[in-house]
């Protein structure tokens, strides 16, 4: 992954100028605008000058990553088990407390679960459902 420090770029009103990396674009308009990144075609100019610095930090994260994949390499089944970083992540909570709030839920007639299993299981808000149904 690459981490960029927010000084890299030369920050000029709203807009980024004058990276070498790339530019950012503003796409659409008013409410519904957002920004994307167009990326510099390849290899950059002026081209990235290899030192004993760099070769140092390039071998150090090529081990790293070695390390990882052999790691990564020993957990069964990799996409269960980065949703569920992802879900922690993007709730902030524990997946304990998350298991809790549901049961209250579903102890309180709220949410019901959709299919009739111990992992991976859904739920669904049936009154809301109903609201969505209703004149299709």
């Amino acid at each position: 992954m690459l981490f960029i420090q927010p000084s890299y770029f030369n920050l000029i009103g709203d807009d980024f100028m004058g990276n070498r990396a790339g530019d950012y674009r503003t796409n659409l308009s008013g409410e519904a605008a957002y920004k994307s990144f167009i990326p510099n075609p390849l290899p950059p100019c002026p081209s990235v000058e290899m030192d004993d610095e760099m070769i140092s930090l390039l071998v150090k994260a090529n081990k790293e990553l070695a390390a990882l994949e052999s790691i990564s390499s020993r957990i069964p089944n990799m996409n269960l088990f980065v949703s569920m970083y992802v879900r922690k992540e993007a709730l902030d909570i524990s997946f304990n407390t998350a298991s809790s709030a549901i049961k209250r839920l579903i102890d309180a007639g709220i949410l019901v679960q959709t299919e009739n299993a111990s992992r991976n299981r859904t739920f669904a808000y049936e009154k809301y459902l109903g609201i969505l149904k209703r004149g299709t």
